[in-house]
């Protein structure tokens, strides 16, 4: 048997009920003041949606930044940088109305990618769904 002695450091626990766990918050803010809608680094992502995709929100440049390459005859490459501790559903649409899951993967901790392999006859839009695993 182990025993583990000290601050557990998944701890989910939410006092204020922002949706970031307080160990967190106290981690990247020095308080629990924050309410998860704000953008402390002006990067365009929320501070709970940083919490989410495991980004800094302290950090312009730490983003959960897609990037899509086309693979000669094979279709087009859709990849991110990931994290461990979540999995990532990719979406299509055509329109920018109607997204369909396409897959869903785990992270590897460093990138994770796609490859769209369908021939579509009009352009495709992607985005990137993230579920943390608690």
């Amino acid at each position: 048997a182990a025993c583990v002695l000290g601050e557990n450091p998944n701890d989910p626990t939410d006092s204020d009920g922002d949706g970031m766990p307080d160990k967190w918050e106290m981690d990247q803010f020095g308080d629990l003041k924050r309410d998860g809608t704000e953008d402390y680094d002006g990067d365009g992502a929320r501070d709970v949606d940083e919490w989410v995709a495991g980004t800094l929100p302290s950090d312009p440049q730490s983003r959960l930044a897609v990037q899509i390459e086309p693979v000669a005859g094979s279709g087009f490459l859709v990849r991110w940088p990931s994290v461990l501790g979540r999995s990532y559903t990719i979406q299509r649409s055509t329109d920018l109305k109607t997204f369909s899951p396409m897959a869903v993967l785990p992270s590897d901790g460093l990138e994770t990618s796609w490859l769209d392999a369908e021939k579509l006859s009009s352009p495709a839009f992607y985005r990137i769904d993230v579920q943390y695993w608690r």
